[in-house]
């Protein structure tokens, strides 16, 4: 073999190398920003879910005290209280190890975070009532959501 044949070998190598190379830092690129995208749009989708089911409940207790809001602990929570035969149960949202939770109890029971059911990750949930005027926040990694709802009861 001469030398041009041994330097147009190496060459079309090397070229083979750096294409193979530059093709792996593509994928992993577009890997990362593939999964940034998708922790985005899980947090996106967590704040929506949440804050559309938060509104939801709240508007099927919009009657005569039934919503309230117990700040009596650390967490604060929402309270929603419907009487059932007589007896006053009470639906408790609020945030407990990363997930908005919620416990359906009678009125009586002693509150235990630890026994809600997971609705779905949020990192905050907070939730101010001023008069008629109820105004709930969530966060889920950067995406952040409020909304403020009048109550029609009070």
């Amino acid at each position: 073999m001469n030398k041009r044949g041994a330097t147009t070998g190496i060459c079309m190598l090397a070229l083979l190398l750096l294409f193979g190379a530059s093709t792996c830092m593509l994928v992993a690129a577009g890997y990362g920003s593939f999964n940034r995208m998708t922790i985005l749009q899980d947090e996106c989708l967590n704040t929506r879910v949440a804050m559309n089911y938060i509104s939801m409940r709240m508007r099927r207790f919009d009657i005569k005290n039934a919503i309230r809001i117990d700040d009596s602990s650390p967490k604060t929570r929402l309270v929603l209280s419907e009487d059932i035969d007589g007896e006053i149960y009470e639906t408790r949202i609020y945030l407990y190890n990363g997930y908005l939770q919620e416990s359906f109890v009678p009125a009586a029971t002693l509150f235990n975070e630890e026994y809600g059911l997971e609705i779905i990750p949020l990192d905050s949930f907070v939730i101010k009532r001023e008069n008629k005027m109820i105004e709930i926040e969530l966060s889920s990694g950067t995406n952040k959501r409020s909304i403020k709802l009048n109550l029609m009861s009070m």
